[in-house]
C-alpha cells in the first residue's frame, strides 16, 4: 500500500480471533482513531474514527436555467394555444410564427428561472450504495 501513497490507520485487531482484518486506509488526510468497539451482532469490532478532509470547492460556473415546473398550468398553456393567430403562408413562415408565438406563450406561463449547481452533501452516497441498501431492506 505504500507504494500507492496509501497510509492505514487501523493499527489493532478487528476480529474476535485477535486478527485485523478490517482496515481504513487514505492520502493526504487526517485520521482520528479511537478505540474499536465490540458489538455483539457481529464477530468484528467496530471502528470509529474521526476523518478530517476539507470540503470539495462549491461547483461554480454558469447557471443552468430550467422552468420550474410548479409553475406549469396546461390550462393556460392550452388558452394560449388557442389565442394563436396563423404566422403566415409559406412553411417557413408559418414554423418560425409558431415557434415564436409557443416561446413567448411559454416564457410567459413558466419563465426559465437560474439554477445554481449545488455540490453533492453526500458523494460516498453512490447509486451502487443506494441499489444495497434497498436489497438490504427488502431482505429484511
Amino acid at each position: 500500500m505504500a507504494t500507492l501513497g496509501l497510509s492505514q490507520f487501523v493499527s489493532g485487531p478487528t476480529h474476535q480471533a485477535g486478527h485485523t482484518l478490517d482496515l481504513i486506509f487514505g492520502v493526504g488526510i487526517d485520521v482520528i482513531m479511537f478505540p474499536s468497539m465490540k458489538v455483539p451482532w457481529s464477530d468484528h469490532y467496530a471502528l470509529k474514527a474521526r476523518i478530517d478532509v476539507p470540503p470539495p470547492p462549491c461547483l461554480g460556473g454558469e447557471p443552468i436555467w430550467a422552468r420550474p415546473q410548479r409553475l406549469m398550468d396546461p390550462d393556460r398553456f392550452r388558452q394560449a394555444l388557442r389565442d394563436l393567430s396563423p404566422p403566415g403562408d409559406s412553411l417557413t413562415e408559418l414554423v418560425e410564427g409558431w415557434n415564436t408565438q409557443l416561446l413567448a406563450a411559454i416564457n410567459e406561463i413558466a419563465p426559465k428561472r437560474p439554477l445554481r449547481p449545488r455540490r453533492n452533501r453526500a458523494p460516498w452516497f453512490t447509486e451502487e450504495l443506494r441499489k444495497m441498501k434497498r436489497d438490504l431492506r427488502r431482505l429484511e
